[in-house]
């Protein structure tokens, strides 16, 4: 102790381990600014291990100053690879929590399900990805590059290039992902996510690399992000609610899905999702929602608003006769629930003559369906069809095609 001051050691774990670092307080009880003096020891930390970014429950890659104007003024940091080249030395960082100390070169959870990352500016990263049970974990403004390993013949399901499981509080901000595997970024049994201002890219042409994919999460924020893919631009599969996806740019792919669901006969259920402000361009589907026969669970409380359509196949689609296998699929008795589902303003071209597609099962059709300004035309001025089965709802507006659904029970 010396004029009012205490001298700590660097507990951080990074190199200078043990140098004094003088802290000033005044003496007797804690003071007001204790809470300023941690900070200051955990950027002392930070500082030694190397790292200019900001450690705070997720991983900051750019300037400090820049990161804080950002927070301040409600913005992310986009100053990672994704915005512009970096030519900073690769950093990486420990995301435990605000009050854990800094360990550099750890990105991951604690426990036997740990796994190392490490987020490199500026340069492509190729090992996946995968966090476990994380709190408050964001990644911000990185390029990652995540690709099969050369000596592997077939793609496995859980080959997912940026995965969270079990998280909550998760941010993803201004990421690109290229080349995925599969999934390009996923979350199973995550609350509080946001996903927003990212750049994920892969061949047309590439099997099941959906763009963003939600399982069983809840609470999530999708906005503002740049999709071209071989599969589904944004899915999401059982058990997801309170969903939002607005300011999406997706194609080439498969576009926007809930579903499928109710494969193997399982209970599935997806609620209070809406989707709007998007642009679909040369996807093989527009909107769509997909289940398999022998499914159980409901899809309802969905609205799909201000959708702009250039040249999609498919662009309205509800299909409870999903089969995605090379033999036919047996005919089953159970379904899915699908009701009180909404397309408002959506409008552009279909790539086929049938722009509408509802086929609902005969044991649980779908019902309260509404279709209100709607405006889809043929690829070349032609006029577009719509084809229901099992369909009740009702029409609101200009629909074009016109609309299909059965007044009352179907």
């Amino acid at each position: 102790e010396n004029s009012g001051g205490v001298r700590a050691a660097c507990a951080c774990g990074a190199r200078g381990r043990g140098r004094p670092v003088f802290l000033r307080r005044r003496r007797g009880p804690r003071p007001p600014h204790a809470r300023r003096l941690r900070r200051r020891r955990r950027r002392h930390c930070q500082r030694h291990a190397g790292l200019r970014g900001r450690v705070d429950g997720g991983v900051r890659l750019g300037g400090a100053g820049r990161a804080r104007r950002a927070r301040r003024q409600g913005l992310p940091d986009l100053a990672g690879a994704a915005r512009r080249p970096l030519q900073d030395e690769a950093q990486s960082a420990d995301c435990r929590d605000d009050r854990g100390a800094c360990e550099p070169g750890r990105v991951g959870g604690e426990g036997p399900d740990e796994v190392a990352v490490h987020l490199r500016r500026g340069r492509p990263v190729r090992e996946r990805r995968r966090h476990h049970r994380r709190r408050r974990a964001g990644v911000v403004g990185a390029l990652l590059q995540a690709q099969e390993d050369p000596g592997t013949t077939s793609l496995v399901a859980t080959s997912q290039a940026l995965h969270f499981e079990e998280c909550r509080g998760v941010s993803v901000q201004g990421v690109t992902l290229q080349n995925g595997p599969q999934f390009h970024l996923s979350f199973t049994r995550c609350v509080d996510v946001k996903a927003s201002f990212l750049r994920l890219v892969a061949p047309a042409d590439s099997p099941n690399t959906d763009g963003i994919h939600l399982n069983d999460s809840s609470r999530v924020q999708i906005t503002d992000n740049l999709i071209s893919t071989g599969d589904d631009c944004v899915s999401m599969v059982g058990n997801c609610s309170d969903v939002r996806v607005r300011d999406i740019s997706c194609g080439p792919g498969h576009g926007i899905s809930i579903g499928s669901l109710g494969k193997n006969r399982t209970t599935d259920r997806v609620e209070n999702v809406r989707v709007d402000t998007c642009l679909l361009t040369n996807t093989t589907n527009g909107v769509r929602i997909k289940s398999w026969q022998g499914g159980m669970g409901s899809a309802r409380d969905l609205r799909f608003e201000s959708i702009v359509m250039k040249n999609v196949s498919n662009p309205i689609i509800i299909d409870q006769y999903y089969c995605d296998q090379p033999t036919p699929c047996a005919n089953q008795t159970e379904a899915v629930e699908v009701r009180k589902v909404e397309f408002v303003d959506v409008r552009g071209t279909s790539a086929t003559a049938r722009a509408i597609k509802i086929a609902c099962s005969d044991t649980a059709p779908c019902t309260e369906l509404e279709l209100r300004n709607v405006n889809l035309t043929v690829v070349g001025g032609g006029a577009a069809t719509a084809s229901c089965y099992r369909a009740s709802g009702k029409a609101a507006g200009v629909v074009a095609p016109a609309s299909c659904l059965a007044k009352g029970d179907p």
